[in-house]
């Protein structure tokens, strides 16, 4: 007959805490929100939504008060929640993530062969 598939309830990321609510769509990402590792551990903050309309690329993140907004790839997200995203990432791999870096705009002007880039 047919055949159900189950999720699990919830997943477990802090010792004790387990996520609370259904999950939701990229867009719904608050920044700020908690990123936690492959080993469950709170190891940085979303700083911005990376995607278009239609797309999600990833996210901007932030490890530690000082550092770079680093860059994490759409493929390493399992979970996402308004306010915590859970990720398949060690936070050894999280630090050593690249740098994000905003996409370049593109101009263009009546008259004029070729094109600008701008931020």
């Amino acid at each position: 007959g047919a055949r159900v598939a189950l999720r699990p309830e919830s997943r477990v990321s802090e010792p004790g805490q387990q996520t609370a609510g259904p999950q939701v769509a990229w867009t719904a990402i608050d920044n700020g929100a908690r990123i936690f590792s492959a080993e469950g551990e709170a190891i940085g903050k979303v700083s911005r939504v990376v995607g278009d309309a239609d797309v999600f690329t990833g996210l901007a993140v932030t490890h530690g008060v000082l550092g770079p907004e680093r860059f994490l790839d759409a493929d390493h997200v399992r979970g996402i929640w308004p306010d915590r995203v859970d990720v398949d990432l060690t936070r050894e791999q999280i630090e050593n993530l690249p740098e994000h870096q905003d996409a370049p705009t593109y101009r263009v002007q009546p008259g004029v062969t070729g094109f600008f880039l701008g931020n």
